[in-house]
Parts: structure tokens; C-alpha cells; sequence
């Protein structure tokens, strides 16, 4: 038996964390003891408590320059992995898993610790418009690397786009899967949309920010419209960038598709939602995998998909899905119009998707693989002389940037008590 340790970057249910719940609920609990550690309390924190896995509450912050910080409140980098690091020690576990590029505690912890470390990479940095560590680019996936024994990426693309830092060696693809949606499943977004059964439903879903490529997506939407009258769009994902979700309000009423765009905000129910939907649309400038084409594709619904990386594995171009280029609203629009013409090609697309989605992204095939490398790990991985020496220079250097702001530590503990969690450190919310 081996004892797991997952950090996660965020309590909410994003891609990523929905990516780790998912692997958890498929986990051999037989064989591995998952113990997960969240930086705050949240919807994530609930749904592993109900899979009775033990759920820790510590400060973590995200290593990056960005100005959308999680938390505005934070203790020192060094103390925190320290703390970290005698957490792995008290509760003797096996293996440290970091799910996200944008955590690097667990990380360095790992190593203070003596344990292996698996960093489990969702992102492709060199063209994410929200994201910028804390070291450059290079340095950063440099550190990656000496700080892991295997690091994961969820696609050929993402591995491929750190390949130049991190050793192959080490970097396994694993792609994410998801649940098969249940028969039967449905939503009422037609009703509270105010739209009849007939009118063709297309989605998009995520949250707001600039890397979804959401501007594109509502100029396609005011293309297609012009041609197909009878056509609705919804967005479901939360509000995190308001200046840009301002200017997506202000195309929408420009283009006059006030009565056929909507914003319903994060929802819980999107894969019933997809059973609902006509055509699903990943409109984003990069992407290192997309779960909600592999959703869509679960629920048999043909994607429109920028060719913006990680889609591409997914999405075979008119099998079971359309590819457009990157920042073509005219394309994406021309893909939406041809599909809403012939229903038997998107039950076809839809079908064929289906097949694709259980032959090769499943959720227990992705977890299968994650079983195969926690079985093939053993004692940590050595560094030679010299890559020694640069990870002690990476990390003192993050410990100097990371550490430059000295926050309110006082705010994070009592946000913590505010929960009603039953101490600060460890909380046994699994028993």
C-alpha cells in the first residue's frame, strides 16, 4: 500500500481539479491511500470529503508574476515547504503528486522530505495570456525537472513544448479522462434559456479569460446568426477576467445578439447541459488538452475546435469534429453553419466521438496509468553534482521572489476558522 499525497492549486472545480477529482474517484483504494491538500476551503473539498479521502487545509499560492493571484493573502514561500515537508514526514506518505504547473510547494517539500515527486503539468505556458511564473520560462521548466522524479503532461503537445528542459526520460503522457455521462441525464438550459427544442444550441464553456479566446467566439456567433436565424449561444464558466467579460457584453450588443448569446455563469450540471447542446465550440488561443471537448465528446455532441494545440488529439477533422485555425472567427463560423445544415452529419460526428472517447479517454484508462507509474516509482530519483547546484540556485531564487511580499497571514487563518474546518494543517474531513 502507498500512501499518496495530491496538492492541488485551487479548492474550486476547474479543469485541473475536476481532472484530479476524477482520478481519485478511480483510484485503486486497495493498493493507494490518497491524502489531498487544498489551499482553502471549496466545492473540490466537499466532493473529496463524500469519497472519504483525507482533505488538508494549507496556505499554498501559485509561483507567478501574474496580478490574478488566488489569494491576496500569504506566509513566507520557505515556511510554507518547510511546513509542508514535515507534513510528509507525520503522516509517512509515499509519493508527492502536484497537480498544476502553478504550485511548486509540494515540490520543493518533496525534496526536503526525500520523497519521489510527480508534477503533473495542465498548462502550455509559452502562449497562455494569464499565466507567467515567477522564474523564466526555461528556468522554470529546468526546475520542473530537477524537482521531479516523472513529470506528466496531458498531451503529445504540451510534453512536446517542454521537451527542450525537461529529459524525456522522465516525461510521460497521460491523457485526461473523464466519466461516461449517465443515460438518461438532462438539464433544463433550454427552458431557462427560453428556447424551443428546435432551435440548434451551441456551447462553449470555461472560465472567462483571455486564453478561452471568448472575443472570437462571439464574432463567430454574430457571423453564423446572420445566415442561421434559428441558433442560441450560451458560455458557461465563471466570471475571473471583468474587463474582458465587459468588452464580450459590449460585442454582444454591438452585433445586436443580445436575445441569442447568454452568460448563465458557472454551472454544475454541464455534462447534462452537453446532453442538450447541438454543437460544442473550444474557441481558445492555446490549449494543453480541453475537457470539455472530451465531455462533449462523451456526450456525442460534434466540437468545433481551434487548432490550438491539445484539441488536436482529441478531434479527428471531420470525423468527429471540425478543426479551424486560431483567431478565424470566419472559419469557426462557416464549421458552425455547415454542421447546422445536416443533423445526420452531427449524429454521425457525435457517434463517432463517442467511440473515440471510450477507446482511448476514459476515466479509469487515465487512472490505470497513473497506477502504473505510482507502481513504477521507488525510492527517489539522485541528481548528479550539477544539477544538484542548479536546483539549489532555482529554488533559493524562488524563495527571494516569492518571499519579497510578506501578506497577512492573520486573514488566512481566520478565513480557514470561517470555514468551520477543525484545525489549521491537516483536516480530517475524509473520516
Amino acid at each position: 500500500m502507498k500512501k499518496i499525497l495530491f496538492i492541488s492549486n485551487s479548492a474550486r472545480l476547474y479543469g485541473a481539479e475536476r481532472a484530479l477529482l476524477t482520478l481519485l474517484k478511480k483510484l485503486d483504494r486497495r493498493k493507494f491511500t490518497p491524502v489531498v491538500i487544498l489551499p482553502e476551503d471549496g466545492p473540490l473539498r466537499r466532493e473529496l470529503a463524500a469519497l472519504s479521502i483525507d482533505v488538508g487545509i494549507m496556505p499554498l499560492f501559485w509561483w507567478t508574476e501574474t496580478p490574478r493571484q488566488l489569494y491576496p493573502w500569504r506566509e513566507p514561500f520557505r515556511k510554507r515547504c518547510e511546513k509542508l515537508s514535515k507534513l510528509i514526514e507525520e503522516e509517512k506518505i509515499d509519493i508527492v503528486h502536484t497537480n498544476t504547473t502553478v504550485i511548486a510547494e509540494g515540490a520543493v517539500a518533496a525534496f526536503l522530505s526525500g520523497r519521489p515527486h510527480v508534477w503533473h503539468l495542465h498548462e502550455v505556458l509559452e502562449s497562455h495570456t494569464d499565466i507567467k511564473l515567477a522564474l523564466p520560462l526555461k528556468q522554470a521548466y529546468e526546475f520542473i525537472g530537477l524537482a521531479s522524479d516523472y513529470v506528466v503532461a496531458v498531451s503529445k503537445t504540451l510534453a512536446s513544448s517542454v521537451s527542450a528542459s525537461i529529459p524525456p526520460e522522465i516525461t510521460k503522457v497521460i491523457y485526461n479522462g473523464v466519466e461516461e455521462i449517465k443515460a438518461g441525464a438532462k438539464s433544463e438550459i433550454r427552458k431557462e434559456l427560453g428556447i424551443s427544442e428546435s432551435t440548434l444550441l451551441v456551447s462553449a464553456a470555461g472560465p472567462v479569460i483571455g486564453v478561452k479566446g471568448y472575443e472570437n467566439f462571439i464574432e463567430a456567433a454574430g457571423l453564423a446568426a446572420g445566415k442561421k436565424p434559428d441558433v442560441f449561444f450560451v458560455i458557461t464558466g465563471s466570471v475571473e477576467d471583468r474587463a474582458l467579460y465587459a468588452r464580450l457584453e459590449s460585442n454582444v450588443k454591438r452585433l445586436g445578439l443580445e436575445s441569442k448569446v447568454r452568460f448563465p455563469g458557472y454551472r454544475d450540471d454541464l455534462r447534462a447541459i452537453l446532453g442538450e447542446v447541438d454543437i460544442h465550440v473550444v474557441s481558445s488561443l492555446s490549449e494543453s488538452f480541453s475537457l470539455t471537448a472530451l465531455e462533449a465528446m462523451a456526450a456525442g455532441v460534434p466540437v468545433v475546435s481551434t487548432r490550438c494545440g491539445g484539441p488536436e488529439e482529441l478531434i479527428e477533422d471531420g470525423v468527429n469534429g471540425v478543426l479551424v485555425p486560431v483567431n478565424e472567427p470566419q472559419a469557426m463560423a462557416d464549421a458552425i453553419v455547415k454542421l447546422s445544415e445536416s443533423p445526420s452529419v452531427r449524429r454521425a460526428m457525435g457517434k463517432n466521438g463517442q467511440e473515440r472517447f471510450s477507446r482511448y479517454f476514459t476515466a479509469q484508462a487515465c487512472a490505470d496509468s497513473f497506477e502504473r507509474l505510482y507502481d513504477a516509482i521507488g525510492n527517489r530519483r539522485s541528481l548528479g553534482e550539477e544539477e544538484e547546484k542548479r536546483f539549489a540556485e532555482y529554488r533559493e531564487s524562488l524563495y527571494r521572489k516569492l518571499d519579497s511580499q510578506p501578506g497577512d497571514f492573520f486573514r488566512y487563518y481566520l478565513k480557514v476558522a470561517s470555514a468551520g474546518l477543525k484545525r489549521f494543517g491537516v483536516v480530517r474531513s475524509g473520516r
